[in-house]
């Protein structure tokens, strides 16, 4: 047994460092996300209220807000280890959340933003690029536990059921 305390420990310890890498890419693909969507709208003749410094602050003042939002629907959570549509269905979800509490915050403030197809835009590049880079993330982490970093060799001794079914297991 304490073979297998010590292969979880350090299975749990990688984990964490690459979750704990997720915020910043995170706090990235949002900036990415909010500067993309006002670059794809400035390709038209839209008469601006706010300068490009100006929503850059915006955003940068928004982006932790963001990260916490994730944060408290569960994107950080290290219980599990979610995959594919499973993954993108959270993201899709928080994503829209945040997008709806920008829009509310807007109509309550009554502030003279610039235009609300920036919020559509930024919309999908959050999510596209905050799905992107996690997927990236976690092959780089599938990576380094088939190259050996963070995994620690297990000996099962024994041949009853409990032995044969760890064996099986790891």
């Amino acid at each position: 047994t304490e073979g297998f305390l010590v292969y979880s420990y350090i299975m749990k310890k990688m984990k964490l460092i690459f979750s704990f890498l997720e915020l910043p890419l995170d706090a990235v693909a949002i900036f990415l996300g909010f500067y993309l969507a006002y670059y794809y709208r400035i390709q038209t003749n839209y008469v601006y209220i706010w300068s490009i410094s100006e929503y850059i602050k915006f955003v940068l003042y928004i982006t932790p807000g963001w990260i916490l939002l994730f944060s408290l629907t569960g994107l950080y959570s290290t219980k599990n280890s979610r995959v594919g549509l499973l993954e993108f269905s959270k993201i899709i979800s928080s994503v829209s959340i945040g997008v709806t509490l920008m829009i509310v915050w807007i109509f309550l403030s009554k502030t003279e933003f610039f235009s609300r197809l920036i919020v559509v835009y930024a919309w999908v590049d959050i999510t596209i690029l905050v799905y992107v880079f996690r997927y990236f993330l976690k092959q780089l982490y599938y990576f380094f536990l088939k190259k050996g970093k963070g995994v620690k060799k297990v000996l099962v001794v024994g041949k009853n059921d409990n032995s044969v079914n760890l064996s099986k297991i790891y």
